[in-house]
């Protein structure tokens, strides 16, 4: 068999001679870049770009092209955290994302849950009465659970039983009686419209029902291996009452292997490469 030679060699437009005028952008400068496939936006443009910066970086990326680039040289200069849920750069978890940790206003579990609705949510549906409602409820229920001090998995267990008192409780204790409110209406209100919500909200969250995903956003020690078994790392259910859970969680939380992101959510959820000097 003969090998096929190409009719012109690639080149890279990192190094190929520019044949326009120059361009130059500050650091400040909002840069948008259209170029084909197989033009150099990676080797041309975004690798030089963060190998070259001066601080900080914030990479996001549906490949691990840049990120297997550039983090060696970039752990020279300062930390790399790596936030990859989807083992897209098939990163080892090193630390967590507490996502509920701006989520103790309810400007900020409204901007989270819409988030999450942004997921099935479409141009169509902007005004849909199940969506919107679906994120009435997971306001409600990302508050409580960011007051309360609960675990993702036990907001899960609340989306699978709406019967469950617990978030209610816990929105009157911190004083939100009016979205407890909202939130004990739409439990008690017809059987078919309350499926019908909790059904769309748990659509919205059904990334968190995979234990690899489940895994980068909760702190406990259980949450790695579980994932690798397949088990599920839903909390048990106590009798005591809701008040007396919630006591407790406040007296005690789960001990991290990895290094928790803290309240302030960071680094945002699509972190893939950067460096911070300490």
């Amino acid at each position: 068999m003969s090998r096929s030679t190409p009719t012109r060699p690639a080149t890279s437009s990192a190094t190929s001679t520019p044949k326009g005028p120059e361009l130059r952008s500050s650091y400040e400068d909002v840069e948008l870049d259209l170029m084909a496939p197989r033009a150099g936006k990676s080797t041309g443009i975004a690798v030089p770009r963060v190998l070259r910066a001066q601080g900080a970086v914030l990479l996001t990326s549906n490949k691990s092209d840049v990120y297997a680039v550039t983090r060696a040289q970039r752990e020279k200069a300062g930390t790399v955290w790596t936030f990859d849920p989807q083992g897209i750069a098939h990163s080892p978890r090193a630390m967590w994302w507490n996502i509920l940790g701006e989520c103790h206003t309810i400007e900020g579990a409204r901007r989270m849950a819409g988030h999450f609705v942004a997921s099935v949510n479409d141009d169509t549906a902007k005004k849909d009465f199940w969506i919107s409602a679906a994120q009435n409820t997971l306001t409600a229920l990302f508050l409580a659970a960011a007051r309360g001090r609960a675990p993702l998995t036990e907001l899960l267990a609340w989306l699978a039983d709406p019967a469950d008192r617990t978030p209610v409780d816990l929105l009157r204790e911190v004083g939100l009686i009016a979205m407890a409110e909202q939130l004990q209406g739409t439990v008690r209100g017809a059987v078919e419209t309350r499926d019908g919500i909790y059904e769309t909200a748990r659509q919205t969250a059904s990334c968190l029902l995979d234990p690899e995903i489940l895994a980068w956003v909760t702190p406990t020690r259980t949450s790695r291996s579980s994932a690798r078994t397949g088990t599920s790392s839903a909390p048990t259910r106590s009798t005591s009452s809701p008040r007396t859970a919630a006591a407790r969680r406040r007296a005690s939380s789960p001990a991290s292997p990895t290094r928790p992101c803290g309240r302030v959510s960071w680094p945002p959820s699509g972190w893939a490469a950067g460096s911070t000097r300490r």
